[in-house]
């Protein structure tokens, strides 16, 4: 793998985009401050190959404050380029991740991931054949890790070496192998049930033969009895046509029968009746006189009686106007008087509030003269604590001006003593001589009067301070008092807006007595109007009824409801209906009830008297015609009879080999005979197949099991084959499993692998140590019993104080050691063509080492980078920088660190 080119967002110290272009160096050094972001690029990597860094989690990579990183890298791998792009989101619950693998083709990058993240990164493994694990031990040197392959222990390297070596193939090959060996096994004991259960199958053929010709010969009797009963049900059904026909004909005969039949009933019944209406006829044209009398004094009354029905009607319907119209009247004068009720009421209050204008007015009078008072004596007391304010104002002011003063006399004071300790010879007030005595004398008195003055200004501070403070209360009282002139004027104001609205209310309400008092009036001689109207019965219009109506016109509905009901009442006085009469008219009518309808019988039976005597006539003809059909229809019936009997000594017997059904105790019709022939047959022809079905299977079952037979014979020939090749192929993988195991083949790989190891780390050693240190790899050593060797992988140093253990070692040397077989592991992946890893990064070791060996480290470093495509040292030491012929520099800033190539 050779890295192109990486991109990244928001990655640790990375917020803004950073890239690093791999293609401008092939040897360079990564250089920068602690905790710049150097080793922060190799956790990139890590990170969007493998999903793994040094941190715990993922959400741990993410920049500080931000939601989301990516990191995108590119790089190549045999003749394909490649782009692995991985995001990680933390918002939700458990947060999001994304990774994508991209081929570039000739149109630009290609998406190769599988279905899920876990599937994709299985690619990326497959891809480079090598996981973290692996990457880190052998071509990443990460901070603090680069003994991660020394420290481990010796079974944890032998598995460590195992996989740069690409030994996990064995290991695969060796567990298909053993596989292999575990299905052949399982398919030999498959094989051994498989001809044991087919020699059992093959040992019954004998049987099945002797079986199928015992079927075969109950078969050919059981067809010939066949042919026997359809034979019978040929006849049985021959004889059914027939006596099919003879019935149908015999039904034909029994329905003209009973057609004639009933028609000769209904003709004897129709001229029956024709009898009795024409002695009916007969016995109304005898009272003919008598029921037309009747129906003339009938028609007389029934004018009467309408003619009172319909006074009665109308006598109804002005009952119904004169309650409805009595309701409304009476529903007005309700209305009337609360209306009166009201007004009374509200003549009593407005009465008594117009009896209080006197004492509102002489309240309000009273009141508006404690206003006036309030409002002076309000005013008085604003007034002086107004005048204390000011004064106050005034004395803070005196004393401000008396402390610039003091503090300009003390600023003078002050240049004087400074001129008096700088050793001045002369008054800084008069300008005389001064010997050191008077100097002395001047600047003791100084000091006094500097003393007095700030006395004096202290005092005068506090006197300021003081008078602040009275200051500040005399203000809130100030406040406090116009803030409680206020609130006293507002009350009284109020006190005189409710005196004064009531006054208002009270005046007015004087002014509407009259209205009031004469709208009570007019009320009570409406309601005097409409009980005058309601006592009114007619039959004529007295005065005081007309004088009711003149009133109640100054309500125009209750005046069209009034004059209604006179109408009403005069109309019902004027009806003339007589209740007796109506009733004795209706009592006479209902008992002459029955001749209308007897007048209207008498009248059809005028007229149907000829019809009915021609009628009778034909109904005896019809009755002679239908006896003689019926005589000829009972001839037809007797012959059909005979044929029946002729048919019925026709019927065939069943065979014997049929059971019989029990024999009735009376001779049976035709068709039931030919019913119970049929049945007889039918279940014994229904046996007969059933049978002959059963047999025809057990035939085919037999013949089948027989081919079964032979088939499995020579199934057995090939299990047997197949049982003697799968024994061997088991053997032959069993033995592959041996030779693919941890002792076979890997194990003689790694000791081959250990002496070029082994040469190259004590080569790099050597060029670091001046020949000081060698290493020795071991892959076996005896038992502490000593009978015998176990499977290892130690590390043994020798110097000039003589070999010692890798653990015994620490510092400098160690990491001299470290690096020497890192570097060896890393030379021996670029030589091996299952890991394609042309690139070494180291990222610490130089602190530890001195200015000779960390030359020598340089030089060594350098003189194996032309052995590989890319190859990083990283350092934060200056006197390293300048060593290296390209330099990677990352420094830190608002937007994150940056990357510079130099």
């Amino acid at each position: 793998m050779i890295p192109v080119r990486l991109k990244v967002q928001n990655f640790l110290c990375y917020r803004d985009p950073a890239v690093l272009d791999f293609t401008r160096f092939r040897f360079a050094c990564l250089s920068g401050d602690n905790g710049a972001g150097k080793s922060a690029l190799l956790d990139a990597i890590t990170w969007a190959l493998w999903g793994r860094a040094r941190a715990r989690t993922a959400d741990e990579l993410i920049h500080l404050n931000q939601t989301e990183m990516e990191v995108e890298f590119e790089f190549r791998l045999g003749p394909n380029q490649y782009r692995v792009i991985r995001r990680r989101n933390r918002s939700g619950r458990s947060g999001t991740s994304v990774l994508d693998l991209q081929v570039l083709t000739p149109g630009g990058y290609r998406s190769i991931a599988g279905n899920s993240v876990r599937e994709t990164e299985e690619q990326i493994r497959k891809l480079l054949r090598l996981d973290y694990e692996t990457f880190i031990n052998s071509a990443f040197i990460l901070q603090n890790r680069a003994d991660e392959f020394t420290r481990k222990t010796p079974s944890e390297r032998k598995e460590v070496l195992a996989e740069i070596l690409g030994l996990s193939l064995y290991e695969d090959l060796a567990r298909l192998a053993r596989d292999r060996a575990r299905q052949a096994a399982d398919r030999v004991k498959l094989l051994d049930a498989q001809a044991r259960e087919l020699e059992a199958d093959v040992a019954r053929a004998p049987d099945y033969r002797r079986t199928l010709e015992e079927v075969e010969a109950e078969l050919r009797v059981v067809q010939a009895q066949l042919e026997e009963l359809e034979g019978v049900l040929a006849e049985v059904h021959r004889l059914e046509v027939e006596a099919g026909r003879l019935s149908a004909c015999q039904r034909d005969i029994d329905r003209w029968v009973v057609h004639l039949r009933a028609q000769r009933d209904r003709l004897t019944q129709a001229s029956e009746q024709r009898r009795q209406d024409l002695e009916r006829v007969r016995d109304l044209l005898s009272r003919a006189e008598e029921i037309e009398a009747g129906f003339t004094r009938w028609e007389a009354l029934r004018r009467e009686k309408d003619r009172y029905d319909a006074l009665l009607r109308e006598l109804a319907h002005l009952q119904d106007a004169e309650r409805r119209l009595e309701a409304g009247l009476r529903n007005d004068l309700q209305r009337v008087e609360r209306d009166r009720s009201g007004l009374l009421e509200r003549l009593r209050t407005l009465r008594e509030q117009a009896a209080q204008v006197p004492e509102l007015e002489e309240r309000l009078e009273r009141l508006q003269a404690d206003r006036d008072a309030l409002e002076a004596e309000l005013a008085l007391k604003l007034g002086e604590k107004r005048r204390l304010v000011e004064e106050t104002q005034h004395a803070i002011s005196e004393l401000k001006a008396q402390q610039a003063n003091i503090n300009r006399q003390l600023e003078d004071l002050r240049r004087r003593y400074e001129m008096l300790r700088l050793g001045t010879d002369r008054c800084p007030v008069c300008n005389a001589p001064l010997s050191p005595e008077d100097r002395d004398r001047l600047e003791a008195q100084c000091v006094e009067e500097g003393l007095e003055l700030k006395r004096q200004l202290q005092t005068a501070q506090e006197a300021a301070r003081a008078r602040e403070a009275e200051l500040q209360r005399l203000r809130q009282e100030l406040e406090q008092a116009e803030r409680d002139r206020q609130r006293q004027v507002e009350q009284v104001n109020r006190e005189l807006g409710q005196i004064e609205a009531n006054l208002r209310r009270s005046r007015q309400a004087a002014a509407e007595i009259s209205a009031i008092q004469a709208e009570v009036e007019g009320l009570s001689e409406l309601a005097a109007a409409i009980e005058r109207v309601l006592a009114f019965d007619g039959p004529e219009v007295d005065p005081e009824t007309k004088a009711a109506g003149q009133t109640l016109r100054r309500r125009p509905e209750t005046h069209k409801t009034a004059a209604e009901l006179v109408k009403v009442r005069i109309r019902r006085r004027s009806l003339g209906y007589d209740g007796q009469r109506h009733h004795q008219v209706t009592a006479e009518l209902e008992a002459l009830q029955a001749y209308p309808v007897l007048k209207d019988r008498l009248d059809h039976a005028r007229a149907d008297l000829p019809r009915i005597e021609a009628e009778l006539a034909d109904l005896e003809r019809q009755l002679k015609e239908n006896e003689a059909r019926l005589a000829e229809q009972n001839e037809r019936l007797a012959e059909v009879e005979a044929q029946r009997a002729a048919l019925a000594r026709q019927i065939p017997r069943v065979p014997e080999f049929c059971p019989r059904l029990p024999e009735p105790p009376v001779p049976l019709e035709l068709e039931e005979a030919l019913r119970r022939v049929k049945r007889e047959a039918d279940g014994c022809l229904e046996q007969k197949s059933a049978r002959r079905r059963e047999l025809d299977t057990r035939r085919g079952s037999l013949r089948q099991l027989l081919e079964d037979c032979g088939r499995k014979a020579a199934e057995l020939e090939r299990v047997r084959a197949e049982r003697q090749q799968t024994a061997e192929e088991q053997g032959l993988y069993e033995e592959l499993a041996r030779a693919f195991g941890k002792k076979g083949v890997p194990a003689m790989v790694i000791e081959a692998a250990i002496p070029e190891i082994q040469d190259e780390a004590n080569r790099l050693l050597e060029q670091m140590t001046d020949n000081r240190m060698h290493i020795q790899i071991s892959t076996q050593r005896p038992t502490q019993s000593g009978d015998g060797t176990i499977e290892t992988l130690d590390i043994t140093i020798s110097d000039e104080f003589g070999t010692r253990n890798y653990e015994l070692y620490s510092g400098g040397e160690a990491f001299r050691i470290n690096l020497a077989i890192r570097i060896a592991l890393s030379r021996l992946l670029a030589r091996r063509a299952g890991a394609q890893l042309n690139m070494l990064v180291i990222d610490e070791g130089f602190g530890s080492q001195d200015s000779v060996a960390r030359e020598r480290l340089v030089e060594t470093i350098a003189s194996i980078a032309h052995e590989f495509e890319k190859l990083l040292v990283i350092t934060h030491l200056p006197d390293l920088k300048d060593r290296f012929p390209v330099r990677v520099e990352i420094t830190r800033g608002e937007g994150g660190s940056r990357i510079t190539v130099v």
